[in-house]
Formats: C-alpha cells, structure tokens, sequence
C-alpha cells in the first residue's frame, strides 16, 4: 500500500473520532462516540448516532424543556400550570 493511501486513511481515522466525539457527546457519550469513530470509522458514526442518550441527559433536556414552556408560556401572559407531579417509586 502507498503511502499517501495510509495517509488519508489515517485522515479518516482521525476524523471519524472527532465527529463521533460530537455526537456522543450531545447523548453523554462521548468516549463511546470517539472510540467507534476510530475502531469502525463511518459504520461507528452510524452506530453512535443510534445510541439512545443517557438518562441523565435525557432528565436534563426535559427540565430545560419545562422551563421554556414555562418562560413561553408567561411572555405570552398565558396562565401556567404547575410541574406535574411524578410519585416517587417505593425503591
């Protein structure tokens, strides 16, 4: 093999693992994205971009979600309704 074929194949690596940082990163995963980015290169991509996000982004999103229906809903002087109540699980 050429040289300049390892060249851009190493190019390609590199890139892979930054882009799968980025997306693992925006779903708390972005080890995982780097690591599948450089191991499996654009077939990694795919897989880290159907990774589910982790439940601790997820939680995250909601609340910063309800704050902007919250923030929506008074700038428009609509009336606004209290979080709703999740019971508590006896675990």
């Amino acid at each position: 093999m050429s040289s300049g074929v390892q060249f851009v194949g190493l190019l390609i690596g590199i890139a892979c693992i930054f882009i799968g940082r980025a997306i693992g990163g925006k779903k708390g995963r972005a080890t995982l994205g780097g690591v599948l980015g450089f191991l499996l290169g654009p077939i990694g991509l795919i897989i880290i971009a159907v990774v589910p996000k982790t439940k601790e982004i997820a939680a995250k999103e909601a609340a910063e979600n309800e704050r902007r229906q919250v923030y929506l809903s008074q700038s428009r002087g609509l009336p606004v309704e209290p979080p709703s109540a999740t019971p508590l699980s006896p675990d």
